[in-house]
């Protein structure tokens, strides 16, 4: 139930605003299920100013300026920083082989990232 679901992030929020985790979530939730994408970036630069050397919001921040907001220079910009923070970070290494691969159509690129995220975790 999506609508309890939004609940109980406002309660989350109400009871610790500066949670970064929980303001990180609530944007991938207003993404993926609300797709209210302007708030959702609201809600990742935030989680970004409380954590700004998370891999995770790093990689995520990416995923969604480049597949909702096609903000490819400012994706590639966050996938970097992701991969600085985690290089062996197995999700880091095979998101950013994707973006590689369907938004910068760098497919040998690609491959390394695809490569070295199989040999991790």
């Amino acid at each position: 139930d999506y609508a309890q679901a939004e609940k109980y992030y406002q309660k989350a929020l109400a009871l610790d605003p500066d949670d970064a985790d929980i303001i990180h979530y609530y944007a991938m939730f207003l993404t993926l299920i609300k797709k209210d994408y302007a708030q959702a970036e609201e809600y990742y630069q935030k989680a970004l100013a409380l954590k700004p050397d998370n891999a995770d919001i790093n990689r995520n921040y990416a995923v969604f300026l480049a597949l909702f907001k096609k903000d490819y220079a400012q994706a590639e910009k966050y996938y970097q920083k992701a991969l600085a923070l985690e290089p062996n970070g197995a999700a880091n290494n095979s998101h950013y082989a994707l973006f590689l691969t369907f938004a910068k159509k760098d497919y040998a690129q690609a491959e390394e990232y695809y490569q070295k995220a199989l040999t991790l975790e």
